[in-house]
């Protein structure tokens, strides 16, 4: 017969074996299952991600963002959804332009497209007001010259008004002679100095909601 003990160590070391097998298969599942479940939360996480929104800069102007404005890693989590180049980042008061460069959370892309609204028309003030102060500063510039100009033109017209009929005067028989050179003389006096000063443009006009906001401009640049 078999020797005594001999089953029991066979039957032993196979359910050893089995166990084993069992127990990596179990660890394996489990590694497996949780590897699935980070994926499905890093996926889930930027999908999220993407369904928000942010007003922030971009170069010299503002734009709407999509996403978030932290970077995980390698992973860039925000993209450029709405470029706004007329929305200069120099035209907007310090503290707004500030809060653009800090990037300004909202709740949605609507809420997103108001802010940017809200940003353009207060851009679009301030520009306009600093074009009507060029436009005045260059008035004035012309105004100043202009005088001095008028002034050395008048002391000629005088001084061109003399009577040349007088050298003539005492010649007899020249009587049209001093007729004709009258008129010329006071043709002359009459003529307006031509001047060649260019004009000025008119700074552009500014509605009602943008002069309420001009005062918000007074440090811009």
């Amino acid at each position: 017969g078999l020797p005594q003990g001999s089953y029991g160590d066979y039957a032993e070391g196979d359910f050893t074996k089995k166990s084993g097998r069992k127990t990596w298969a179990k660890r394996s599942l489990f590694i497996v299952l949780g590897l699935a479940v980070i994926g499905g939360g890093l996926y889930g996480g930027y999908r999220w991600t993407q369904t928000q929104y942010y007003v922030g800069s971009n170069g010299d102007h503002v734009a709407i963002y999509q996403g978030i404005s932290q970077d995980l890693a390698w992973i860039k989590l925000n993209k450029v959804h709405e470029d706004h180049r007329e929305i200069e980042l120099k035209y907007l008061p310090p503290d707004q332009r500030g809060r653009v460069e800090d990037t300004i959370t909202v709740s949605g892309l609507g809420q997103a497209r108001d802010k940017t609204k809200d940003l353009a028309t207060l851009a679009g003030a301030c520009k306009k007001a600093d074009a009507q102060d060029k436009a005045e500063d260059s008035q004035k510039d012309l105004t100043g010259g202009d005088k001095g100009k008028g002034d050395g033109a008048s002391g000629g017209s005088a001084s061109s008004s003399a009577d040349p009929s007088h050298s003539s005067s005492g010649q007899p028989g020249n009587e049209k002679t001093e007729s004709q050179l009258g008129a010329r003389a006071a043709k002359a006096t009459n003529k307006p100095t031509p001047t060649t000063s260019p004009t000025p443009k008119p700074g552009p006009t500014l509605s009602e909601e943008e002069k309420k906001l001009v005062p918000q401009c007074s440090s811009t640049q």
